[in-house]
């Protein structure tokens, strides 16, 4: 499996798609620096965090203890379950409670509501996780298991169980198991003011 953030140049990459997905300004007055340490963004600094695990655990695996204890903290405030080198640069999680798969891959510029998971068929399977494609807007409640592939701006309704490969892009999917109803794809989701 390549390591997807090795360089300096990669991370802040990653950190720009990052901050765009999240909305964070470039940058911030005193006043507003304050108040994000007092009512602080979690999901964001979650990302912020697994990105910097990221970039050490691919560049040199020791002393990356902080990082480990500071993501396992970050991980139980928030209920994210992601692990380093799982997503893309620019995934956005706005309210947590999301399980993803170690092994799964998720694309660039992708957002993920609540309640969702991503995971192998099995408690055992190691034979694959879902590969989903870049700029998919996953709404809450859906499951996506399996070793699928999710074609790039798909949308995922709430509560949709997918169990097959969507290899239509621009489409969207729906109900247990999921169903293709329009030909509408993530755009509007992912570009909304």
């Amino acid at each position: 499996m390549k390591a997807m953030i090795q360089t300096r140049e990669d991370i802040r990459a990653y950190f720009e798609a990052d901050r765009l997905a999240f909305g964070k300004p470039e940058s911030i007055s005193l006043k507003k620096r304050v108040a994000s340490w007092l009512f602080p963004d979690t999901n964001y600094r979650y990302m912020q965090t697994l990105r910097k695990l990221e970039y050490y655990l691919n560049k040199s695996p020791r002393n990356i203890y902080i990082l480990q204890k500071k993501l396992a903290r970050l991980r139980y405030k928030t209920g994210i379950e992601l692990m380093p080198n799982v997503a893309g640069p620019g995934l956005h999680i706005p309210h947590g409670k999301v399980v993803i798969s170690a092994i799964a891959k998720i694309g660039s510029g992708c957002k993920i509501l609540s309640d969702v998971t991503i995971g192998a068929q099995g408690r055992y399977d190691v034979s694959g996780a879902p590969v989903i494609g870049d700029r998919v807007f996953i709404s809450s409640g859906a499951r996506i298991i399996g070793n699928i592939h999710i074609s790039d701006d798909c949308v995922i309704g709430a509560n949709a169980v997918v169990i097959h490969d969507i290899d239509e892009p621009n489409t969207t999917w729906v109900g247990i198991p999921a169903r293709k109803i329009s030909d509408t794809g993530s755009y509007h989701y992912l570009n909304r003011g």
